[in-house]
């Protein structure tokens, strides 16, 4: 894999078109699965991509794009990367988003939310 593509890879992510994202890991890793760890440029490019990957995981977060994070939890394997949950910063998503949920008067989304963050071991 060369670097336009680990470039692509990035700037796709941090766009936010997550369904895009995953077509681009999946073209990349469906011929050769190894591309992406055996380049040569992994190494100089996983920094770089780890952020811009937390970051896109924290934005679906808290814009409640749950399908998206889903998605994009699933697809860490693909690319090497371990997801480390306290890279998240979890409790003030999780604050704000039960905050908008009793603005809203949706009083039960906590337990949604709990569920939901439970489903993906965000809490530990």
């Amino acid at each position: 894999m060369d670097s336009s593509q680990f470039q692509k890879l990035i700037v796709t992510l941090k766009s936010g078109h997550i369904s895009e994202f995953i077509n681009l890991v999946d073209a990349l890793t469906e011929k050769a699965p190894s591309c992406i760890f055996g380049s040569k440029n992994y190494d100089e490019f996983k920094n770089i991509l780890e952020r811009a990957y937390y970051g896109a995981l924290s934005k679906c977060l808290i814009t409640s794009r749950f399908n998206d994070f889903g998605k994009l939890f699933n697809c860490s394997d693909n690319l090497g990367i371990f997801i480390d949950v306290s890279n998240i910063n979890i409790a003030e998503i999780m604050t704000k988003l039960h905050i908008e949920g009793l603005f809203a008067g949706d009083r039960g989304r906590i337990i949604e939310l709990v569920r939901f963050f439970n489903k993906y071991n965000l809490f530990e």
